[in-house]
C-alpha cells in the first residue's frame, strides 16, 4: 500500500482512538456522579427526557 493510504488510516485510527477516549471518559463521569450525587437526582433527566431541571412553582 502506498504511503497516502497509511497516511489516512492512522489518521482515522487517531480520530477513533479520541473518540473512544472522550466516551470512556464521559461514561466515568457519569458514573462517578450517579454514585456519589444525591440520590434524589438519578436519573431524573432520563425519565423526564430533558438536560434541564423542572422548575417547582
Amino acid at each position: 500500500m502506498s504511503d497516502e493510504v497509511l497516511r489516512s488510516l492512522s489518521w482515522l485510527g487517531l480520530a477513533v482512538g479520541i473518540v473512544a477516549v472522550f466516551m470512556l471518559l464521559e461514561l466515568l463521569l457519569r458514573t462517578l456522579t450517579n454514585r456519589f450525587g444525591p440520590p434524589q437526582e438519578k436519573n431524573h433527566a432520563r425519565r423526564s427526557g430533558s438536560q434541564f431541571p423542572r422548575v417547582e412553582r
